[in-house]
């Protein structure tokens, strides 16, 4: 077969304008991928800041030393880690669907993909990471150890039921906000958010984040605190069984009202809001930034 004159010539041109198109654009998303983890990045630490310091508002200076807290700072960067991987495979599988799974089976069937199970366990390091360490930070008392002595120091060990409970009440967080947004991407057709400027679109969206994280807090503290009311001591000795076949462990669990005090269930509520707000702040900080049409 016979090519015209000029194919050859035409076709390396062709090949030498896509390599250079694909150069300028993988250049482009990754300035405005460093871009999108610096933003991320000062808004944990603000949002982190900002929530530890309100509570001194009416003391300007301890208001201020609280907010500007290095060992603050430090903790806001750990919680970033896990969100700064989630907007790192968010980038890499870059992408904007538009097609839905109208069947309930594929839906369920997708949430088992490769992707999806990476995606899961980001969000539940991401919330057991932001609650474990916002409680820390305010009363370390609740998740101080895994191990307690409640018979003195030289007795038998048992699980610390609160720190258990807490990690608990991390994980289903993670699972529950990783299971809504899979199942809520496979229902929505998303295209890309075309604003005037990107600080204008993040700023639009920030009552929405707000607004969704407290909502979603909510939520899942009622219904986990309700769920481990009734059948959390079943639980936890079951976990506490399984432990003792490694460690030789007291097998009693707490009184109800002694595991749910007030301070605590405080602290949970403030934390899965934190957590929720910085994981919807990553969903629109990639959005906004990151986001490009697949077809």
């Amino acid at each position: 077969m016979s090519y015209p004159p000029n194919y050859h010539k035409d076709a390396a041109s062709l090949r030498q304008n896509f390599a250079s198109y694909s150069k300028i654009y993988t250049t482009i998303f990754s300035k405005l991928f460093v871009k999108a983890i610096l933003i991320q990045t000062i808004s944990v630490i603000v949002i982190f800041q900002l929530l530890n310091s309100i509570g001194s508002i009416n003391h300007p200076g301890t208001f201020f030393k609280s907010l500007l807290s290095f060992k603050g700072i430090v903790i806001s960067i750990i919680i970033n880690v896990p969100l700064a991987l989630l907007l790192g495979l968010k980038f890499q599988l870059k992408n904007v669907k538009q097609d839905i799974k109208s069947n309930l089976l594929l839906q369920i069937l997708s949430i088992l993909s490769k992707d999806n199970i990476i995606y899961l366990t980001l969000y539940i390091l991401s919330c057991l990471t932001t609650i474990l360490l916002y409680m820390k930070i305010n009363d370390k008392n609740f998740v101080n150890s895994l191990f307690v002595y409640p018979e003195g120091p030289f007795s038998s060990p048992q699980v610390n039921e609160t720190f258990f409970f807490v990690v608990l009440f991390g994980i289903i967080n993670g699972l529950y906000y990783g299971f809504r947004q899979t199942l809520k991407s496979l229902n929505t057709i998303k295209f890309p958010v075309i604003e005037r400027t990107c600080f204008f679109a993040l700023k639009s969206k920030l009552p929405i984040i707000f607004k969704n994280g407290i909502a979603y807090s909510f939520k899942s503290t009622f219904v986990t605190v309700f769920l481990y009311f009734i059948i959390g001591d079943k639980f936890y000795c079951l976990v506490n069984k399984l432990l003792s076949l490694i460690f030789k462990l007291i097998n009693r669990s707490l009184g109800r009202i002694d595991l749910f005090q007030f301070h605590l269930l405080k602290y949970l509520f403030i934390g899965a809001a934190l957590a929720f707000i910085l994981l919807e702040l990553n969903h629109y900080i990639f959005q906004v930034l990151l986001t490009q049409v697949k077809y």
